[in-house]
């Protein structure tokens, strides 16, 4: 018998006996782990039997205090601001007889997350915590069905036979939810509910459905919450005024006669939804599937929240996205398969306080023209974010792996670096006519038609964009898409940081699959009046200003890239 120990930084009230999950810390969200607790000693922590899976630790890391409760109540979770400058603890080295270790612990003795990981430095002042969440699934009031995919918890509305209408709400605290949920029903679903409701300190596993759905319904807090091995959306909402803090998600699963993709938190359109310090730590398909704001609303809803482990860590998509102009703020995402940040929308988009890391390709924008307004030059915003390739986490033998859901979506694989390496960013993509998906890959759903767009990088850092492991493998900054070279448009930069990033493999142009005579010069005449210009020299360190665009590979500059001849 293998008895694992865990050295913590902080002590935890769990007992033995309860049972924790262990998030992945991989591209694979099914490496995720259920283990028990055999006893705690202070900050050390023993766990039976023995892990089968890496899970990463690091070496410094930022305190997070929260309130205490009274023990049994256990409230908290683990503080992933991944810019800090003090409050620093040094991380006690684990001990381990078998298997591998988890890192510290955040957050007060009443906790109920814990963390490892490592921690990403980018000159002085970044510091990017990559963690390994841990969470705790026993809490002290269980319900769980005789018979396991059969139960759900319904909210709603009932009226009598004497016309009197009864609105439902729902008040769980410390609460253990397991085996419930159904092919066709979740495990806590909310219809037409407009009285205050809330979840909090609890947990829902192995859940034969959705996890928690809400639709058509306003004012519900969920808080603090683990939901593990869910098949379906862990948090589907739909309606308004919603609170989501602190929860984390780990391991949702695709259902196999669904379509559409597996999301771990799914928020419809909605307004004044605060989302803050969340964590999807692995699902098969999507870890975040939101709608975006508006580009001029000033409230601070979303922050903290992180993704990783999934194919795609943020997801917008064109039909579910406000008009005009979109703004996403608030993200780390790392370590997902195909993109960090992927959105397809409607109009015009502002991204504004995202964290990419270790993504193979971090960010893929897509604009549509929305139809009403066909005068307006659509653009893309990237600003005051940060964008790795490979960080200081990526471990070349463990992470070199392929998730097992990649093999069922082979048709919509991001594009691959002809050097091997991770992509910051595939260049935009401005159209008129989008393509559907599932049709199209995701990365192929603008090549019919274009209008006229730019897209601005403002105040962002490139970091750690480099020959990575040894090998030939080479991360690039920028990339064209193949067989998109007839639509892409301009990009500015000004008050880029360019830390640890190798000069030659800033840009790559894939090879124009175009004739000398241009058949869509009439459709992209106009669209480019340059492909990239360096505003201020902080991206390619040569002064002021610099244009950046491909060799033409005839004779005569091609008319479609109207680059002033």
């Amino acid at each position: 018998m293998f008895i694992n120990r865990i050295a913590l930084n902080n002590t935890v009230d769990w007992s033995p006996g309860d049972k924790i999950v262990i998030s992945s810390s991989s591209y694979e969200a099914h490496q995720a782990e259920l283990v028990y607790l055999r006893d705690i000693y202070g900050p050390i922590v023993r766990i039976w039997g023995k892990l089968n899976y890496w899970h990463s630790d690091y070496t410094q890391q930022k305190a997070a205090s929260v309130g205490i409760t009274p023990k049994g109540h256990r409230s908290g979770r683990c503080h992933h601001d991944h810019t800090f400058n003090d409050n620093w603890t040094q991380y006690r080295v684990p001990l381990s007889t078998g298997g591998c270790s988890i890192g510290t612990c955040v957050s007060s003795s009443s906790s109920e997350m814990c963390c490892g990981g490592t921690v990403h430095s980018i000159g002085d002042t970044v510091r990017i915590v990559l963690a390994a969440e841990v969470g705790l699934l026993s809490r002290n009031i269980q319900i769980d069905t005789d018979t396991p995919c059969s139960g759900s918890i319904m909210v709603g509305q009932h009226t009598s036979d004497l016309g009197e209408k009864y609105l439902g709400s729902l008040e769980l605290s410390n609460v253990e939810i397991s085996d419930f949920g159904t092919s066709s029903l979740p495990s806590i679903n909310f219809i037409n509910t407009s009285q205050s409701s809330s979840i909090s300190h609890s947990s829902i596993h192995h859940s034969c459905g959705c996890g928690i759905t809400a639709t058509n319904s306003t004012n519900i807090m969920l808080h603090a919450n683990i939901l593990y091995s869910i098949v379906g959306h862990g948090v589907h909402l739909d309606g308004g005024n919603h609170v989501v803090t602190d929860n984390l998600l780990v391991l949702m699963q695709q259902p196999k006669t669904q379509v559409e993709w597996v999301t771990g938190m799914k928020i419809n359109p909605l307004t004044d939804v605060f989302l803050s310090g969340n964590s999807v730590a692995g699902s098969e398909r999507i870890a975040y599937h939101v709608q975006g704001k508006g580009c001029h609303f000033e409230k601070r809803l979303w922050q903290e929240n992180v993704a990783h482990s999934s194919l795609h860590g943020i997801h917008v998509y064109w039909e579910d996205d406000l008009k005009n102009c979109m703004k996403i703020s608030g993200f780390l995402s790392y370590k997902n398969y195909d993109y960090g940040l992927f959105f397809h929308v409607e109009g015009s988009a502002m991204v504004e306080d995202v964290t990419l890391v270790d993504n193979r390709v971090g960010l893929l924008p897509i604009v549509s023209q929305h139809s009403a307004f066909t005068s307006l030059k659509q653009y893309i915003s990237l600003h005051n974010s940060v964008i790795v390739a490979t960080s200081s986490a990526f471990d070349c033998l463990r992470d070199r792996i392929k998730p097992f859901s990649a093999n069922v979506t082979r048709k919509d694989r991001a594009p691959s670096s002809p050097y091997g390496g991770r992509v910051g960013i595939l260049w935009p993509m401005f159209t008129e006519r989008p393509r559907r998906w599932p049709d199209y890959p995701w990365h192929m759903l603008a090549a019919e038609g274009t209008v006229s767009g730019i897209m601005k990088l403002q105040d962002v850092t490139f970091s750690g964009f480099k020959k990575s492991c040894y090998s030939d493998d080479f991360d690039t900054c920028i990339m064209t898409i193949p067989r998109n070279m007839a639509i892409t448009c301009p990009i500015t930069a000004d008050r880029i940081k360019m830390l640890d990033v190798r000069s030659d493999h800033v840009f790559y142009f894939h090879p124009q699959d175009r004739t000398t005579s241009c058949p869509l010069s009439a459709e992209c005449s106009g669209a480019q009046a340059s492909l990239f210009k360096d505003l201020d020299g902080s991206f390619l360190g040569h002064g002021p200003t610099v244009t950046v665009f491909p060799v033409s590979e005839h004779d005569v500059v091609h008319p479609c890239y109207n680059i002033g001849k």
